[in-house]
């Protein structure tokens, strides 16, 4: 079973401003909270492929880009080494912007699936609320980022 959590905003900039800021992939430490620090590990720092290892204070996580879609959004698998974060089975997080009229409509999504055997779906369950106030709270960070220069209230 794959769960998904969702959170849907909007941002004043037009959505080519939201893209110039989005695909830098070095900011995340702006705007994720927690993180510390973003530290590339591919030749490239944009686009498919770009592979960055993220510290926070739950330790290091590799993210890399397996989707990129140029204006509008880019879909990272999250992992440790080649596998999943533990007790992952598998987590993907998408940043996806698209014009709102003169604003622009931000969709961040995360799909997770626990690695646990018959308690995976239960697991899951108990963790869908804390996992959808951490990509609420991305959201939020993101857009403030975006508009003020800075993630903090």
């Amino acid at each position: 079973m794959t769960t998904t959590v969702r959170a849907e905003t909007r941002c004043v900039l037009r959505t080519s401003d939201c893209w110039d800021q989005l695909r830098d992939l070095s900011l995340a430490e702006r705007y994720v909270p927690g993180v510390k620090s973003v530290q590339f590990v591919s030749q490239n720092r944009t686009g498919l492929g770009t592979s960055r290892i993220v510290e926070s204070s739950a330790g290091a996580l590799h993210e890399t880009v397996i989707e990129w879609n140029e204006g509008a959004g880019f879909l990272l698998r999250l992992h440790r080494g080649e596998h999943p974060p533990r007790p992952m089975k598998a987590a993907t997080f998408r940043y996806a912007i698209e014009p709102d009229g003169v604003s622009t409509r931000v969709v961040l999504t995360m799909q997770f699936a626990f690695a646990l055997g018959p308690l995976g779906p239960l697991v899951e369950r108990l963790a869908r609320p804390a996992m959808q106030r951490n990509v609420d709270r991305i959201a939020e960070r993101l857009v403030r980022f975006w508009e003020t220069g800075s993630a903090d209230e």
